[in-house]
Order: C-alpha cells, then sequence, then structure tokens
C-alpha cells in the first residue's frame, strides 16, 4: 500500500521525505537580544518559560491550544502579571504591571480575538489607528486634528486598508481590514526608547516645537497573533 508516495514499510521505518530532510545550520548569535525572558511562571499554563528575541528576527511560538502562548505573549505586555521570573530588554530590567508600561517601553501586541481584545468596533479608523499614539499627538490635553489627520491617511495608504474614509466605523470593515488597523495602531506609535525609563524626559520632549511625529519614532518590538510572532526591531 502507498500512502503519499512512499510504501508502508518505509512509512513504518520512518523513512519519509520529512525524516530525509536535512536541516539548514542556524548560525549563532553573537549580539545580544533585544529582549530576554528567564523562567516567566504565571498561572496553571504559565510554567517556566524562556525564551530570547534578537532584532531583526521573527520568533514563533508553537503549542496546542491552551498551552500558553497568548498567555505568554500577555505577559509580555504587562496585560497577565507574572508570578516569577525575570524579562530584560536592551539589557535593562523589565516587569511590566500594566499594558501602559509595555506601551511605553516601545511594545505592541496584536491580541488573537481582534473583535473582543484589540478593536473598537463603534469608534471610527482614525480613533482606532491613533488610539495608542495619542500622548504624541497631544499638547497641553488637546489633540492636534491636523497631525492625527495626517498619521491615519500615510497608514490608510502605507497598509492599503480599504475604508470609505478616516470617519468610517471600524466595525463596517471586513476582518481583513480590521486586522491591518490594529496593526497600523503599533506602527505608527513608535515610542522613543527613554520613554520607559524617563517619565520626566517624555514630558519634556512634548513640549518641544519639534518632537518628532510618531511614526518617526524607532519602533523596538511588537508581538502577537499574525500566528503568534513576536517580530523585533531595532531600536537606533
Amino acid at each position: 500500500m502507498l500512502m503519499l508516495g512512499k510504501s508502508r514499510e518505509a512509512l513504518r521505518l520512518g523513512t519519509t521525505g520529512f525524516a530525509t530532510r536535512v536541516a539548514a545550520p542556524v548560525p549563532a548569535r553573537t549580539d545580544a537580544p533585544l529582549l530576554r525572558a528567564s523562567t516567566i511562571a504565571s498561572g496553571p499554563r504559565l510554567r517556566g518559560v524562556t525564551f530570547e528575541v534578537h532584532r531583526g528576527e521573527i520568533v514563533g511560538l508553537a503549542g496546542l491550544l491552551g498551552s500558553g502562548r497568548t498567555e505568554t505573549a500577555r505577559a509580555v505586555f504587562g496585560a497577565t502579571l507574572s508570578d516569577s521570573g525575570t524579562m530584560l530588554l536592551d539589557g535593562a530590567m523589565f516587569a511590566p504591571r500594566t499594558p501602559r508600561d509595555a506601551i511605553l517601553a516601545g511594545i505592541g501586541f496584536v491580541p488573537e480575538d481582534r473583535k473582543a481584545d484589540g478593536l473598537f468596533p463603534d469608534l471610527s479608523v482614525r480613533e482606532n489607528v491613533t488610539l495608542a499614539a495619542l500622548p504624541l499627538l497631544t499638547s497641553y490635553g488637546v489633540v492636534s486634528r491636523r497631525r492625527q489627520a495626517e498619521v491615519v491617511q500615510r497608514y490608510l495608504q502605507r497598509m492599503g486598508i480599504k475604508a470609505t474614509g478616516a470617519d468610517q466605523k471600524a466595525r463596517e470593515l471586513s476582518g481583513g481590514n480590521q486586522q491591518k488597523v490594529i496593526l497600523a495602531r503599533w506602527l505608527c506609535n513608535r515610542a522613543a526608547p527613554a520613554a520607559a525609563r524617563r517619565t520626566d524626559a517624555r514630558h519634556r520632549h512634548r513640549r518641544q516645537r519639534r518632537d518628532p511625529t510618531p511614526d518617526q519614532r524607532p519602533r523596538r518590538l511588537w508581538f502577537g497573533r499574525a500566528d503568534d510572532l513576536f517580530r523585533a526591531r531595532g531600536a537606533r
């Protein structure tokens, strides 16, 4: 009997195409990781999770439903508190207590359930895209509509979001375009590396007239659903 071009004996011995394929060697990394998590534990699903993400890497977390992939991402984002373990971001201790801490450190989160955890369906595309970047678009408590419109229009074009306009309700978009809106939210929120460490510097930068627009600030790390991928980018 043949199955996928292999005999029963070959299948029994494991000599299939998958077994005989030789994986390309992975070169050893010599640079320091952008993010390093060591023995992270939280609740019954996270027990001793350890991983590293280097600049320019895409790291995938594989596992069965309930294995803790989503919980790992939530722990890095500060949405789930860790019971034990340590994290280093750019070599410095990183222990986010809330998502705000992670956002200020330049980390974004794309949830697997966009409707329940990622999208504000009754808000406009404009409001959804710039939600995390509002502190960078605000001066003395007032949002600059001009800068907000510029950022939204740029990412509508860059991401290819199909909408009647920036003021269309997010719930009226197709599922793929809703996902693009969430991705655009983090792409346009490029928090400065020092933002998480020096609050006084962050406020001082806001007052400067030459403060860069959100999409000019360096992006450091964003992760989430895209099949639970972590993506690291170098901050220069």
